[in-house]
């Protein structure tokens, strides 16, 4: 309900909110404290660029995906198709806004804290930019 009321409230097209990440017990404690999985926060219904947004927690028009195909299949295998589609629909005049009252959580697979997992996932993200 957050999102949509925020959604409403700025007129935005597309309203993202926090994914924060939950880690299972026997997860190695420097993981958490890292803050390698930690995402930047805003206070509600600031304006935010297509880099702070993400598939997780959104809510966008519809519209946008009748008019822009959304998800590149090329980028299947290496991530970043909801980055690519955020930026074309941002280039086409979309708007986007946080909600941070909006919360979700996700857990961590044991898989994703392994080093070179992280690793090899900020390599691949750094070529988006």
């Amino acid at each position: 309900m957050a999102l949509w009321t925020t959604r409403f409230a700025s007129n935005a097209d597309g309203v993202f909110g926090p994914v924060i990440s939950v880690y299972p017990q026997g997860s190695p404690p420097w993981v958490g404290r890292s803050g390698i999985f930690d995402r930047p926060r805003y206070p509600t219904g600031t304006r935010i660029e297509a880099h702070d947004t993400r598939t997780g927690n959104a809510l966008v028009k519809a519209d946008w995906f009748r008019t822009e195909t959304p998800f590149d299949p090329s980028l299947a295998n290496t991530g970043g198709e909801d980055y690519d589609f955020f930026v074309r629909i941002k280039n086409r005049g979309a708007q986007f806004a946080w909600c941070d009252e909006a919360k979700v959580y996700e857990v961590v697979p044991f898989e994703c804290q392994r080093l070179i997992w992280i690793l090899e996932r900020h390599l691949r993200a750094s070529a988006l930019y």
